[in-house]
């Protein structure tokens, strides 16, 4: 690369007039051309992403002798692989063309690199927004023709893509909004011609330039505003870029442009108009003062406009509303002065609550209007009437349905137009809303849920797929309630107004491709393909499949899409019958834009090669009432087992005999399983009534872990099982018997009013059998095994108690009963058993029934499998033209990784069929014929999309730490999803005695836990024996029995105190005169010893001082020797305190504050009445409780209590200093004839006559003066 700093061409002539890149040039490989203003290696700085071209000039100069014929290449800008940009060369620019030279010389600013490096040029912005994109949107040029020592000038054009823009969360100066980023995109530009070549490398910096505005709801509102004062509001103007922007704001038109003092930017500027430039990510002040003249209401409307993308201005609302005295207000505003909706996508229902209080003093009612850019939304109001409501709850579920059904019907409502000005409204879409009125009492609060909904836009629409502001504004007019209508009192109206805004975005994918066209596919033979689905908007997508076909499958469930990327979706295709010309659609339904359905064409060709299609000739396979080969489970969790029936119907007119056995697939565990016939009823029975005993006593075992005092039956009679079946948590069975009574609802299994008798009476099990257990293994019966189940391991039954019970032998009309019982059960599970849950429920009660209901389904599962009542299929006899029904049960089992789609095969072979139906053609012998001719095995599929449900605890140690055993403490349990798919827990205490000290409040020990999400169960531990506490708790995964949690509960428990002592300290230092050495403390140093009897006995204590060799090492040799005289209660006079129980305390709090509400409503008659009751209950009259005897022993230095029950009393305390360590008490004195040492202690002991391991210790403190003579 060389530099030309002369600015000349060939022939000597100066360039004048030329921008700075001209000064960088580079010549080609031979040198026959030289380039001018585009080197090697160039860096476009500073592009703005704003759909404007920009333009650099360059030249070419032939060097040669000769005219050159030259090619000119250019390659689409990328940025990570993706096209994002496009570059192009023109020989002639009409805007280039038309550019003053002065503009020219200042076009480009050149910054030179070193040799080899990148030149970077940043063009002028503000040249660029004069150009007409007209002419740079014409096509470019590939050939240029440069004659001999000539110069030609070019033109380059650059454009980015929205694609090219980059933002990350948070912006500068610790601001919380987004920033758009610098984004890099490279393209190149090959010259070439004559055997020569030139290529320019070129690299650009592109950012999205965003200018906002705060507040977000662009409306500033003074609703009591009173002429002759002046108002000030502040405006702020922020760069949301990292790029450069010019702003400038203008007023678009007022009512009263003199009333409007002053618009200032940063203190300067005029109120006709203001701009200027922000740095990126930089902001600045605007400060709007307003000066009323006269009484009325003034509106102003300001543009602000982002000079470098027109498409980004903001309109600024300000309105006033005057009059010429300060009214009192009625209505408070508690919440947000603004209202933010959010980012929020159309089609779905968002709230938000708004509080306000009447500070007047009579009723008011609120009507409410709203006023703005309100097009494409529909809103309404609720008003919030208390926490948990079943209205409320009804309310939030309505409105977070996103299946667009509910949405539907809302839109084609007529409601209540409003009316108002469309400040920057679209003219595509309506509004509607429909606000109640709202009575509000003198001093009450009333929350108002705000729910707003976006209609979607069409594909046409301007900013479709992107987030698009909208403000509107709340109006909240209220007048006195007894005025009835407004008509006609304007004046006597207060308004109160509420800026709001949302950012709304409507959801649109691609679906690609069009046609899915499987061409020749075998009967029998699964092909697959795939279908892409792009999100192309700014949020989330949902998605659903809808199809009406017996051969084709795929995921039907809702899909969603994260915005701005891709999802596949996999369809399969599995003939069952030949079909030359077999077209379906599937129409690819976004939930949340029905206006954005698409429609995907499938085309096939059925053959039958191996003639599996005469398979339905003799028999059908019905799911579960339409005709075909595959049945889907759809979502299953690893390790669960989800049931499907399947429906063999014999379309002949004899009977046809079918073997049917699972396909081995690691992947999952397959089972076949078919209803006991009637024949097999005494069988099934007999076998019934010890399952069903296991029922009982495993529900008993349930509610006593779930209780913390449970008595089980003592006897197993009628009354008894069923008074203690009914003393259940919120009347729930975890189990309950088959009953052969009549059916009067189609749960009544789960009711316990249908004990069976002939259960009560059976001979009780072994205790090892009293619960029935939960394996993850599929279960087997006693019948001998002949079907090759895969994975699935073999487990002997339980044998039969030998002592025969009436049930054993029932009547064959019992027997009949119970087998019709299992049958409504199996069907009960076939419709009922969820392996993904809803997350939406109307009350937690509601939650806990629904996780209970699936754990009971779960558990009859084994309980139908182990009677006998589904039995192993292996070889099926089919009734001439009749149905029947298998049960596949299907397990996934975790191979560990991410869970991938089953496919599974259930293999049926023809046994025993009628030889005149069998299809025999040219291809098959005659001696084939006679002997017999067996059609092949026919594979039905078995599919299934498996997931991980995973579940965690937040801690699975829970120390509570010491406590008393008359305490109680509150804990939670923190269980934790860390899968994107619901789950179903269920906590299970171990039954031990220490059990029933764990109590779990609010109907949380069963539940639902959304996707990647947890929750806080709550219970309270309250325990009943003392010692060291180590209690577990079991967390199970509904879903996934291999997931459970265990968490321990520790604790150290101690004894209640069965004494209380007021004060552990007693102090002797607050006389005047220190103690004396083997003097007895005077009168004011007499100190009261209360103590309290806790137990509801009576209790025997010694209070006693403490031994030599238990005291401390002394403080100066001296020591506090206590002495409990009796005439020194003389001297104590009614200084004892009086110890009131728990109960008298709380009385004497709630009597307290009766008296303060008294006072304050001036009501002396009652207030006296509330201090005489103070006055008898704080002692002053209080009747005697029982004798307190006290024996004083050992020179008073011991006193024997016998407390009555719940009794107290006082003894009164002298302290008696005493040398104990005279050569300590000499070393302190040091030679002075005397000294006062401080903090001189004793020690009282007090503990029961009897027990002299629990013993509390009580201090004496005091200060004592000692002399030499003591010491002698």
């Amino acid at each position: 690369m060389d530099d030309d700093n002369d600015n000349h061409n060939k022939d000597g002539l100066v360039w004048t007039g030329a921008p700075a890149n001209y000064s960088v040039c580079g010549r080609s490989a031979q040198g026959q051309f030289t380039v001018h203003g585009l080197p090697e290696r160039v860096h476009l700085d500073k592009v703005y992403l704003n759909g404007l071209h920009t333009l650099v000039p360059f030249w070419i100069t032939n060097e040669s002798d000769q005219t050159l014929e030259l090619t000119m290449e250019t390659t689409v800008a990328r940025a990570g692989g993706n096209a994002v940009g496009h570059l192009k060369v023109q020989r002639h620019n009409a805007n280039w063309a038309a550019t003053r030279r002065e503009q020219r010389e200042g076009y480009v600013e050149v910054t030179k690199a070193g040799p080899g490096g990148e030149v970077r040029m940043v063009c002028s912005a503000r040249a660029q927004r004069e150009f007409s994109e007209v002419f740079n949107q014409l096509g470019g040029d590939s050939e240029v023709r440069v004659a001999a020592g000539a110069t030609t000038e070019l033109v380059l054009l650059f454009v980015a893509d929205e694609a090219a823009a980059g933002r990350a969360q948070g912006g500068t100066g610790g601001s919380s909004s987004e920033q758009y980023l610098y984004a890099a995109c490279s393209g190149q530009v090959a010259i070439g011609g004559g055997g020569d070549r030139y290529t320019s490398h070129v690299r650009a910096s592109v950012c999205r330039t965003v200018l906002e505005m705060e507040p977000a709801t662009l409306r500033i509102y003074l609703d009591d505003c009173v002429a002759g004062r002046m108002y000030e509001r502040q405006l702020r103007v922020r760069n949301a870029s990292a790029i450069e922007l010019d702003w400038a704001m203008a007023v678009v038109e007022a009512t009263d442009t003199e009333s409007l003092a002053a618009l200032q930017l940063e203190g300067g500027g005029a109120a006709g108009g203001s701009g200027g430039r922000l740095a990126g990510g930089s902001s600045t002040q605007l400060v709007v003062r307003y000066t009323p003249r006269t009484a009325g209401e003034f509106v102003c409307r300001f543009v602000v406009e982002n000079s470098n993308d027109p498409a980004n201005q903001r309109y600024l609302v300000f309105r006033a509303r005057a009059s010429q005295q300060q009214r009192a207000r009625r209505l408070e505003l508690l919440s947000a002065a603004d209202v933010s909706f959010g980012n929020c996508t159309s089609g779905v229902w968002n709230t938000r609550d708004v509080t306000f209080k009447n500070i007047s003093e009579t009723p008011v009612v609120m009507r409410m209007r709203v006023e703005g850019n309100t097009a494409g939304l529909l809103m309404r109001s609720t008003v919030r009437t208390g926490a948990g409501s079943r209205e409320e709850a009804q309310l939030d579920d309505a409105l977070s349905r996103t299946d667009g059904t509910s949405m539907e019907g809302l839109l084609d409502k007529v409601m209540t137009k409003v009316g108002g000005s469309a400040e920057g409204s679209s003219a595509e879409g309506g509004s509607a809303a429909h606000f109640d009125e709202v009575l509000i009492k003198a001093g009450a609060e009333r929350t108002v849920a705000l729910a707003l909904l976006g209609t979607p836009v069409r594909a046409a629409a301007v900013g479709a797929g992107q987030f698009m502001r909208q403000s509107f504004t709340l109006f909240c007019e209220s007048s006195a309630a007894a005025g009835g209508t407004q008509t006609g009192a304007d004046r006597d109206v207060e308004r109160l107004s509420v800026p709001c805004t949302v950012n709304l975005c409507t959801a649109f994918v691609r679906v690609a491709p069009a046609l899915l066209d499987f061409g020749s596919v075998d009967v029998g033979t699964l092909k697959t393909m795939y279908l892409r689905i792009e999100n192309v908007s700014q949020v989330a997508a949902v998605v659903q499949c809808r199809l009406d076909s017996k051969v084709i499958n795929c995921t039907r469930s809702p899909l969603t899409v994260a915005p701005c990327q891709a999802a596949s979706v996999r369809v399969d295709i599995y003939p069952r019958r030949v079909n030359a010309r077999y077209r379906k659609q599937i129409v690819v339904r976004n939930t949340l834009n029905r206006l954005n359905d698409c429609v995907v064409d499938v085309r096939s060709t059925h053959v039958d090669r191996r003639r599996v299609a005469f398979h339905n000739i003799f028999y059908k396979t019905l799911v579960p009432l339409n005709e075909q080969n595959f049945v889907d489970f759809g979502r299953v969790p690893l390790n669960a087992r989800a049931l499907r029936a399947i429906v063999l119907r014999n379309v002949c007119r004899c009977p046809v005999t079918v073997d049917l056995w699972p396909g081995e697939d690691a992947a999952c565990a397959l089972a076949v399983y078919v209803p006991a016939p009637a024949a097999e009823a005494r069988r099934v029975a007999r076998r019934l009534p010890l399952l069903e005993r296991q029922a009982v006593l495993h529900s008993s075992i349930e509610r006593f872990k779930e209780s913390s005092r449970f008595e089980p039956p003592a006897t197993a009679t009628t009354t008894t099982t069923t008074s203690a079946l009914r003393r259940i948590e919120h009347g729930h069975v975890c189990l309950v018997p088959f009953a052969p009574a009549a059916k009067t609802s189609p749960v009544d299994y789960l009711d316990v009013a249908h004990a069976s008798t002939a259960l009560l009476s059976t001979s009780p099990l072994p205790a090892n059998h009293h619960d029935v257990a939960l394996r993850s293994n599929l279960p087997q019966t006693h019948t001998p095994v002949t079907l090759d189940c895969g994975k699935i391991p073999r487990r002997s039954p339980t044998a039969a108690s030998p002592h025969h019970s009436p049930a054993d032998t029932a009547s064959g009309a019992d027997a009949q009963a119970d087998l019709a019982r299992a049958r409504q059960v199996l069907d009960e599970i076939l419709d009922g058993l969820d392996m993904v849950p809803p997350t939406q429920f109307l009350s937690p009660q509601a939650e806990d029934d629904y996780v209970r209901r699936q754990v009971d389904l779960r558990k009859y599962v084994e309980l139908l499998v182990e009677s006998g009542f589904l039995r192993p299929a292996r070889r099926i006899t089919l009734p001439a033209e009749a149905d029947a029904p298998v049960i596949v049960m299907l397990q996934p089992v975790d191979l560990g990784g991410s869970a991938a789609r089953v496919d599974a095969n259930l293999y049926f072979r023809l046994v025993d069929q009628p030889r005149d139906l069998l299809p025999f053609t040219d291809g098959v012998p005659a001696e084939a014929a006679g002997s017999g001719y067996q059609l092949p095995v026919r594979r039905f599929l078995v599919q299934a999309a498996p997931y991980r449900s995973e579940l965690d605890i937040g801690q699975k140690s829970i120390n509570v730490g010491n406590m008393q055993a008359d305490e109680s403490s509150r804990k939670y349990l923190v269980v934790q999803n860390r899968s994107e798919t619901p789950l179903m827990y269920a906590i299970r205490k171990t039954g031990s005695i220490a059990s029933g000290d764990i109590n779990f409040v609010d109907n949380n020990r069963y539940g639902v836990v959304r996707g990647l999400d947890s929750r806080k169960v709550v219970f309270v531990f309250c325990p009943s024996l003392n010692g060291v506490y180590n209690e577990q708790i079991s967390i199970e995964n509904v879903l996934d029995p291999c997931g459970a949690k265990r968490a321990t509960l520790k604790a150290v428990v101690r004894r209640p105190s069965k004494f209380y002592i007021q004060s552990l300290l007693l102090r002797f230092d607050a006389g005047a005169e220190p103690l004396e050495i083997d003097r007895r403390s005077h009168c004011h140093g007499v100190q009261l010893l209360t103590v309290r009897n806790m137990t509801p006995k009576a209790r025997q204590l010694l209070v006693r001082r403490v031994n030599e060799a238990e005291l401390q090492a002394a403080n100066g040799g001296v020591v506090l020797d206590p002495l409990f005289p009796a005439d020194a209660a003389a001297e104590a006079g009614d200084a004892a305190p009086q110890l009131l129980d728990r109960e008298t305390e709380e009385k004497i709090e709630a009597l307290e504050q009766k008296l303060k509400i008294a006072a304050r409503k001036m009501r002396p008659e009652k207030a006296d009445k509330y201090r005489a009751k103070l006055a008898k209950l704080r002692g002053r009259d209080m009747p005697e409780t029982g004798a307190v005897q006290i024996t004083r022993q050992a020179g008073d230095t011991q006193v024997v209590l016998l407390l009555p029950a719940n009794g107290d009393v006082s003894i009164p305390v002298v302290a008696v200093p005493r040398i104990a360590d005279r050569q300590a008490a000499a070393a302190w004195l040091g030679g002075r004839r005397q000294g006062v040492i401080d903090g001189v202690r004793g020690q009282i002991a007090v503990h029961e006559e009897k027990d002299k391991d629990n013993v509390k210790i009580v201090a004496l403190v005091g200060s004592v003066a000692v002399r030499a003579a003591d010491l002698a």
